[in-house]
């Protein structure tokens, strides 16, 4: 397919290689096919290198992060794992466990399910770092006084739900 009658700057190249942290030649081709329109090229690679993650599902995931979250009279603890602990440590991952901890607060309280949000936020880093990555399980914890424990490495963690009141004079 040939670009000369594409609508599509070097700048735009490189806006989306910067939103997507993909090499400038997918996101040149992916700008070429979508005509010049950044949300479909985002989408066009979106799902180009979904299904090339797709293919890496078998690779163990037994690194990642646990984080807890407390809002209130809400709490929420998730596990996202990954390949790696270089990976784990990346700010980047840290900060998708951070967005999908907020993501389970907003779920029904109980077990939180990956849902087309969580699944969408995991992808966006898969996609970048290339490496398998997955919501391994959460907990959506409603009513009492919380508190929370979570280790120097980030892959233990605790939240204790208190519900009652103190005994006075005993």
């Amino acid at each position: 397919m040939t670009t000369a009658n594409v609508s599509f700057t070097p700048k735009d190249v490189m806006a989306l290689r910067e939103k997507t942290g993909l090499g400038m030649m997918d996101c040149k081709a992916a700008l070429a096919e979508a005509n010049g329109d950044m949300a479909k090229a985002e989408e066009i690679l979106r799902t180009k290198m979904r299904g090339k993650m797709d293919t890496r599902t078998e690779r163990t995931t037994a690194e990642g992060r646990v984080n807890i979250a407390i809002s209130g009279s809400d709490a929420a603890i998730v596990e996202v794992q990954c390949e790696t602990d270089f990976t784990a440590r990346n700010a980047d991952f840290q900060k998708m466990v951070g967005d999908v901890t907020q993501l389970a607060l907003k779920a029904a309280p109980g077990t939180v399910a990956a849902n087309d949000a969580i699944k969408k936020r995991v992808d966006d880093v898969r996609i970048t770092t290339g490496e398998n990555m997955s919501f391994k399980r959460g907990e959506h914890l409603k009513g009492g006084q919380f508190g929370s424990y979570l280790h120097h490495d980030g892959k233990r963690g605790a939240l204790v739900q208190v519900e009652g009141g103190t005994v006075v004079g005993v």
